[in-house]
Parts: C-alpha cells; sequence; structure tokens
C-alpha cells in the first residue's frame, strides 16, 4: 500500500456534464486496475462517489441504493454488480451509442499532427459497417465527414406555390364566370357601353390575379433566410401588393359607376311611354321590296279589301298612304336591321325592348320570307 499513491485510491468524478458515460465508465475499469481498495470494498466506494439526487438528473445513487443491499455492495463480485445497474441505468443502445459517437466525432478538430491512432486509444471505435448513411436523399460517408457539408439550405427546396395558385385561381374564376350563364345582349343599353363593361371586368380580373401573385411571392420570401436582400424583395412585393389593391379598388369603383348608369338609363326608358298600339290593318300593303345592303326584305302583301274603292280618286290616296307608310316601314327597319334567318340565344334577345310596332313589323316581314 505504501508503493502506490494516495491519488490513486480516488474514485473518479462522475458528472454526465462533462464527460459521457462512455468515459467515466473507461476512468472507472482503469481505476479498478491501479487502487489498493479491496474488492470487498470497491463496489461501496463507487457509491460513496457519486452525487446527491439534487446535483444528479439521472439520480444514480438514489437507483442504486434501491437495487443493492449492503451485503450485495460488500461482496466479492460488488464492483461487477455496480457496474451492471450503472450499465443498465446509463449505458445506450447500440444506434445511440453510434449517434452520440458520430457527434463527438463531428466536433472534434483534428490537428495536422495528430495520428488516428490517438483516437483508436481514445476509444472511438469507427464502425465500418455502419459508417454509411442517407443523408438530404445522398449516400454518404460518416467517417472523417462533416455534417455541415450536407446541409441543404431552405432556398433549395422546392416551394410549389406557382401550381397551387394556379388552381385556386382556376377554381375562383369558375365560381365568379360560370360558363352556363350567358349575358343577354339586350341588357346593355348600347355597343360602346357593353364594350366599357367587359373591359372594366377583365381589368378587375387581371388586378386580382396580379393581386394574388404578389401575396404568393411575398409569404415564399417569407419563408426564406431573412438577409437584407430578401427584404428589399418583401418591401417590394409589399408596395407593389399596395398598388395593385388601390388599382383594385378603382376598377371597382367605376365598375359601380357603369352598373349606376345602366340602371338609370333604363329607368328612363321605362318611363317614356310606349307608342299607341298599331293597327295591323293600316300596316297591310301590297307586294313591295325593301333593299337595304346586299339583303332584300320582302313585305306583307296587303290583303283585299272586300269592299272596291268608290271611284278612282280614293284608289289613288290609298296607294299614297301605302306608300307613305312603306317608307316609315323602311326606316323601321334601317333602325333595327333584324335579319329573319336563325340566331343564337343572345342575338335573338336583342328585339325583346323594341316597341310594340316594331316586333309586329318585324313578324310581317319574317312571316313574309317564311312564305
Amino acid at each position: 500500500m505504501a508503493d502506490n499513491p494516495p491519488h490513486h485510491d480516488r474514485v473518479p468524478r462522475f458528472d454526465l456534464k462533462l464527460k459521457s458515460y462512455e468515459q467515466y465508465r473507461f476512468e472507472i475499469e482503469c481505476w479498478n486496475t491501479v487502487t489498493s481498495i479491496p474488492k470487498k470494498q470497491r463496489g461501496a466506494a463507487i457509491l460513496f462517489s457519486l452525487p446527491e439526487s439534487d446535483q444528479d438528473e439521472f439520480k444514480t445513487k438514489k437507483l442504486l441504493i434501491s437495487k443493492l443491499g449492503p451485503d450485495e455492495l460488500t461482496s466479492a463480485d460488488g464492483y461487477a454488480k455496480v457496474l451492471q445497474k450503472l450499465d443498465d441505468h446509463l449505458r445506450r443502445d447500440v444506434t445511440r451509442r453510434l449517434w452520440e459517437s458520430f457527434v463527438d466525432f463531428d466536433k472534434y478538430s483534428r490537428d495536422s499532427g495528430t495520428s488516428i491512432n490517438a483516437m483508436k486509444k481514445a476509444g472511438v471505435v469507427l464502425h465500418t459497417q455502419e459508417d454509411r448513411a442517407t443523408i438530404f436523399g445522398r449516400n454518404v460517408n460518416l467517417c472523417f465527414t462533416k455534417s455541415g457539408h450536407y446541409c441543404v439550405p431552405l432556398v433549395e427546396r422546392p416551394i410549389k406555390v406557382i401550381k397551387v395558385f394556379e388552381s385556386h385561381l382556376h377554381k375562383g374564376m369558375c365560381k365568379c364566370h360560370p360558363r352556363d350563364s350567358a349575358r343577354p345582349a339586350a341588357a346593355l343599353p348600347n355597343d360602346e357601353q357593353a364594350t366599357l363593361q367587359l373591359q372594366q371586368e377583365v381589368q378587375m380580373n387581371s388586378l386580382q390575379a396580379d393581386l394574388q401573385i404578389a401575396k404568393a411571392k411575398i409569404a415564399d420570401l417569407q419563408l426564406r433566410y431573412e438577409n437584407n436582400s430578401i427584404r428589399e424583395e418583401i418591401v417590394e412585393e409589399q408596395t407593389k401588393s399596395h398598388l395593385l389593391q388601390e388599382k383594385l379598388k378603382e376598377a371597382v369603383h367605376k365598375w359601380t359607376l357603369i352598373e349606376k348608369s345602366e340602371t338609370v338609363e333604363k329607368e328612363t326608358q321605362a318611363e317614356i311611354s310606349d307608342p299607341g298600339q298599331v293597327n295591323t290593318e293600316e300596316i297591310d300593303i301590297q307586294t313591295s321590296t325593301l333593299r337595304r345592303g346586299e339583303g332584300t326584305v320582302k313585305v306583307l302583301e296587303s290583303e283585299e279589301s272586300e269592299e272596291e274603292p268608290a271611284d278612282k280618286e280614293e284608289s289613288t290616296n290609298t296607294d299614297i298612304a301605302l306608300r307613305s307608310e312603306a317608307v316609315d316601314a323602311e326606316k323601321l327597319l334601317d333602325q333595327v336591321a333584324f335579319p329573319c334567318e336563325e340566331k343564337s340565344k343572345g342575338e335573338t334577345d336583342k328585339g325583346e325592348n323594341l316597341p310594340e310596332g316594331q316586333r309586329l313589323l318585324r313578324a310581317a316581314v319574317c312571316k313574309n320570307q317564311a312564305k
């Protein structure tokens, strides 16, 4: 006992915050070979060296006291029993130990003059059969490899903002403008207002689409790393989004004004009284042909009166009246100009709001052409 220095009898310090359990166990095994403490007392010596429960998050000392009694601690194999309980409580499984070894090695920085033999002496085991792993889809060698080299930045991850936005935009446009609903042409007061209304509608849809794209770009940029350049892009996109919102408000305001003017014009037209009912007997005229452009419209032949005119003067007056009515009919046809061929639904609805006289004349022309 006199040959061994006193510090050889000191049990290694147990502190898992400063060192791993593997290192502590390695120190215990080395201490067991050099200590002069009798074998029956070595288990109890290890128990006394452990910290109290308030200083140890693993409660190791409390566990050993609950698992081993005084007889087991002071027996010849007390040291082996203590190590067995410590291994069951603190030692990790193979995968966990492999990961901890990899983390320790990843943090290790080897100088140019340090050989790999020093690592072997320190207990670092290189698992040749489990030295590869798949990191971010790449099969890499874990030995002598920094894990930081295989970190993929967020900007390289594919963010399918465009596809998601396109699908939502398509659904939104289908809801706003269903295919089956057709706008009647008679609802529009004239061609100019219809064109203006259509342009405003297209502009509103375009502004809404640009606004959604700007919002999607802002959301995409916020997912990336925050640096000065991306912050400038975010501010730029937010400014663009604000301008688009202002333009959209302007377009909605113009759209509202157009609808109001259309409503006022309809009310004004409703207030104007329709002309009196036209006597069909007075419109009956003899065979005449009215030419307008390339098309020829035939007017119905007047039904022959049962009673012939009394004299030649009355017949002449009747011819003059018929010619005057034909001229009036030609003017009406110039205003209406409805071909009697088969039309689509939108074109056929153009005569719905006509006065009653014009509708009757149109019916007469169509009937004559059918004959």
